[in-house]
């Protein structure tokens, strides 16, 4: 079922590195037994586990433990509300462009002002049509 997606998938990369004719066969063979291996030694893990309700209970504990890993990681790495950056991305742009700063300044994302980033002058004002 999946040997001819493996050849179609290989073709373009065997081509490239001018396999010899044949190829496909010994890669696919090569594939079969390590994919027997995989789902005979998977079968026997899977009855052993099932054989034992202490073993089935902790491996489903070990995979709520690496899915609670996994959630941590993820919330520590994802960043604020995209919507909200997004928003105060544009005020900021709107801001470089009040003050008049050129293309170039806005696309670098450099600020006008005092060279600190912080922007400074009329743009910053409350009436300036922001709302902000």
């Amino acid at each position: 079922v999946w040997e001819p997606w493996l050849r179609d998938a290989a073709a373009p990369v065997a081509r490239r590195l001018k396999f010899p004719p044949g190829w496909e066969r010994r890669v696919g063979d090569a594939a079969t037994m390590a994919f027997g291996f995989l789902d005979a030694t998977l079968r026997s893990f899977t009855l052993r586990l099932l054989r034992r309700d202490a073993w089935l209970w902790t491996f489903y504990i070990h995979l709520l433990v690496l899915y609670a890993i996994a959630a941590s990681c993820l919330a520590n790495t994802t960043r604020a509300d995209p919507l909200a950056l997004a928003a105060a991305g544009a005020a900021e742009l709107h801001l470089r462009q009040h003050e008049g700063g050129t293309a170039t300044d806005i696309a670098a994302g450099a600020g006008v002002g005092d060279g600190d980033g912080a922007l400074r002058g009329k743009g910053t004002h409350a009436n300036d049509g922001l709302g902000v």
